[in-house]
């Protein structure tokens, strides 16, 4: 909850900051929020993917939580 309040409460770029930089980073935050959601989603996926197949087999095994690369 810490990590989201510095995240919200940071300050603007000094005003003598280039505009290149201040696009790029801003681009680079928002690159970065997109794979937060994306993990999140694809943790999500694989969960309800294992408790499928749980209920589906019957058993249980924890190799259905690894990740197949």
């Amino acid at each position: 909850m810490r990590a989201l309040a510095a995240r919200v409460l940071r300050p603007a770029p000094a005003p003598d900051t280039p505009p290149a930089r201040v696009e790029r980073l801003a681009k680079a935050e928002r690159m970065i929020d997109l794979g937060w959601s994306v993990a999140v989603l694809w943790g999500v996926l694989r969960m309800a993917a294992a408790l499928w197949l749980r209920r589906a087999s019957g058993g249980y095994e924890a190799a259905w939580f690894l990740d197949p690369r």
